[in-house]
């Protein structure tokens, strides 16, 4: 999800002028480059002291919707060629508006991992973190589906526990209704500990 960018990395771009400005010097031969050098380099500099180095990046939409995470570096790129904006050290902004399907990433069946993240790596039935499985809140033999409204994570005593009974037969309660999330960005931001992406984070 995002722009798709073919694309240098930072510290090539840095390397390129650099051998340009120091061919310039040794040849004296004025190159078009020359002139642009130093405030090309300086400004390439200055992005790259204001993203925090060999972190992930938050990338927002030009309408403040998150999209996608990213790179650092692949960020400042981003950042240099003016396709995007700088909102804090691990936020971007991209200037151009992506459009993208409402139901991105909410996808029908999710993964182990990610029912895991979002019950909180904790057994929807007694809260222990040990031994984590999944549990089907209705049975596979009494019709349940792998989707994120009937998948929990669930500790396998409990699962034992429950086995191929309706939580009506049993006296087992969920910690919380199962749901799926707007999508999986919001997800991990839900999750994040990163004060920087609070603000993002929908309800």
């Amino acid at each position: 999800m995002g722009v798709q960018i073919s694309h240098p990395s930072p510290n090539a771009l840095v390397t390129q002028w650099k051998s340009a400005s120091l061919r310039t010097k040794k040849t004296g031969v004025q190159i078009p480059l020359r002139v642009p050098f130093k405030s090309k380099y300086g400004r390439c500099k200055k992005i790259m002291e204001l993203v925090e180095p060999h972190s992930t990046i938050l990338v927002l939409n030009s309408s403040y919707e998150p999209l996608h995470f990213t790179n650092w570096k692949r960020a400042i790129v981003l950042l240099f060629k003016e396709k995007a904006k700088l909102i804090t050290k691990r936020v971007i902004r991209l200037v151009s508006y992506v459009r993208i399907p409402f139901n991105q990433g909410k996808s029908s069946y999710p993964s182990r991992s990610l029912i895991y993240k979002r019950d909180d790596y904790e057994c929807q039935y007694c809260r222990s973190e040990k031994n984590l499985t999944i549990d089907h809140v209705i049975p596979r033999s009494r019709g349940g589906q792998d989707t994120w409204e009937n998948l929990v994570a669930c500790c396998s005593k409990c699962n034992l526990k429950k086995g191929n009974l309706l939580l009506s037969e049993t006296s087992m309660t969920l910690k919380k209704k199962p749901e799926a999330p707007f999508n999986r960005v919001y997800l991990d931001l839900q999750k994040s500990r990163i004060s920087e992406w609070k603000d993002y984070v929908i309800g």
